[in-house]
């Protein structure tokens, strides 16, 4: 994939018909939340914006993540994705344009997830606020797109089995959620359209059921 061509199927996102989660599973209200997919072009590449979380944090510190948060009331996913964006890594949204959105996901915390993908015109400046991200993490989407960097673990959930993806490249390992959302995006921006969201559906809905979300 070389930018020219990135920049072509980005064009196409806004037109991409994406699936989505119900605000309510099993009874379950799942809370709106975002997160941001940050491009831009260096050195004749387009690179894509990834943090680690700080290690203080109670859920999941030191992982691999993408910058985002809850939504707030009457925030929209594309806001609370910018927000949450220039609280954790200091980007400048005045050099920011929201491209479009990929399929819904959630977490284990009982969020639905809106991945939001934009595009930062020049080079971002990074400020991270120690707390919620220890780091920025810069990774070209060719290496994320390689598929000798991806690798499947199946999870058994009890009754079901769940395909989980894990991404191992520039000396990082990224897994679960933030995996599952970058090889959706990786997947549009090679020519591919990948539908996971029955898959989550499934998996939410068994965890629901079995009282691991509630």
């Amino acid at each position: 994939m070389d930018v020219d061509e990135i920049r072509a199927r980005l064009d196409q996102l806004p037109d991409r018909q994406h699936d989505t989660l119900a605000a309510e599973c099993g009874g379950v209200s799942l809370r709106a939340a975002a997160v941001l997919l940050l491009l831009w072009e260096e050195y004749g590449e387009v690179w894509l914006a990834l943090t680690r979380r700080g290690p203080a944090l109670r859920t999941n510190p030191n992982d691999i993540a993408l910058p985002g948060g809850v939504c707030e009331p009457d925030e929209s996913p594309a806001d609370a994705a910018l927000r949450e964006a220039v609280e954790e890594i200091g980007i400048d949204v005045r050099q920011t344009t929201v491209v479009g959105r990929l399929d819904d996901a959630w977490s284990a915390a009982g969020h639905r997830i809106v991945p939001i993908v934009a595009w930062h015109y020049g080079v971002p400046r990074f400020e991270v606020d120690g707390i919620e991200a220890a780091e920025v993490i810069q990774i070209v989407v060719p290496e994320l797109a390689d598929p000798a960097n991806h690798r499947l673990k199946t999870v058994n959930l009890g009754d079901i089995d769940y395909v989980d993806d894990i991404l191992q490249c520039s000396g990082v390992t990224i897994v679960g959620l933030t995996a599952d959302i970058v090889l959706d995006l990786t997947h549009w921006l090679d020519g591919r359209d990948r539908r996971r969201v029955p898959a989550r559906r499934q998996g939410l809905e068994y965890l629901i059921q079995t009282g691991r979300i509630s």
